[in-house]
């Protein structure tokens, strides 16, 4: 599958494909958290937390939305298919970096991008230029924004 130009700049085995369920077109856009997703769902959180992929599906299909679950191993589901990201770091879990993942898909839909391939390769970028910094913490979002910029114009 084509992904971008900057596809090519990542590693291979970032992503691994891992589920196909039923039918959504997934016309709309949701990136959420392990409670918000709890929210959506009205379930508890160690619900979502046990059972990540059945929860980014049933959200997505619920919601006729593509979702981006973000934590360990991102998801990216339409509802369709679910993608698991390989890289992140637990510095991602800093304020603000939901953020910066959110400004990332939208720049690549507004570039022309298809949905699922903006959400892929936002969520790769994410997640890999936060493991170059090998940090457990304290990551500034001003700091994940240059390494992306950086990465992308290299």
């Amino acid at each position: 599958v084509y992904l971008s130009p900057y596809m090519d700049l990542l590693p291979k085995e970032i992503f691994n494909k891992e589920y196909k369920n039923s039918k959504t077109d997934g016309s709309g856009f949701i990136r959420i958290e392990l409670q918000e997703a709890a929210k959506l769902l009205n379930v508890p959180s160690s619900h979502v937390k046990e059972d990540r992929l059945r929860s980014v599906i049933e959200i997505s299909i619920k919601h006729n939305a593509l979702t981006v679950l973000k934590g360990p191993n991102t998801l990216i589901s339409n509802g369709n298919e679910t993608f698991c990201c390989m890289n992140g770091s637990t510095a991602l879990s800093t304020a603000g970096t939901g953020d910066i993942l959110a400004g990332l898909i939208a720049s690549f839909l507004a570039q022309g991008l298809k949905p699922m391939e903006s959400c892929k390769l936002g969520v790769a970028l994410h997640g890999h230029c936060a493991e170059q910094l090998n940090l457990t913490s304290g990551l500034m979002p001003s700091e994940l924004i240059n390494l992306i910029r950086g990465y992308i114009n290299q």
